[in-house]
């Protein structure tokens, strides 16, 4: 994206300590992640739990669908580096505690990414783009970085 830049580690860092709240290890673990992979904003959030965490361990690719890369034309996988590796592991074990079952397992299918709003059915909702968006953009505030930063920045950084 035009005119954004790429974060330093220093300001990945800054960021990284910067969010607080109920949200915060869901919000903490979308911009590691997106650090880490390079995955544009929708594509982090269409990622369910079963296409970052399989065998009771984080993947060691993430896999995009053709459906959700940009332009669709062919699936994209991508390995998932150690502080990748460490953002699953921490939203996987807040998944756990907020939503897992009877024996504390969390189903496949369930977004990685949840928004604060349930569905219908009480089943978790993806996250928005505008939402996630709105989380990124208050962290790089918190962190005292206002210069030319929106989500495409963790693109960038990872490059």
């Amino acid at each position: 994206m035009k005119g954004t830049r790429p974060l330093d580690n220093a300001e990945i860092h800054a960021v990284a300590k910067s969010f607080e709240g109920t949200f915060a290890i869901r919000n903490r673990s979308l911009f590691l992640l997106g650090v880490s992979i390079g995955g544009r904003i929708n594509e982090l959030l269409s990622l369910t739990v079963g296409d970052v965490y399989q065998n009771g361990k984080p993947a060691k690719d993430v896999l995009y669908d053709k459906a959700i890369v940009k332009g669709g034309e062919v699936a994209r996988a991508v390995p998932l580096n150690a502080d990748g590796r460490q953002a699953v592991e921490d939203i996987i074990a807040w998944h756990t505690e907020k939503f897992g079952g009877l024996l504390g397992e969390v189903d496949k299918d369930t977004p990685l990414f949840v928004s604060r709003v349930k569905n219908r059915d009480g089943t978790p909702k993806r996250m928005t783009t505008q939402a996630g968006s709105d989380a990124l953009m208050a962290a790089f505030e918190k962190a005292g970085l206002k210069c030319r930063l929106v989500t495409h920045s963790m693109r960038k950084s990872f490059a």
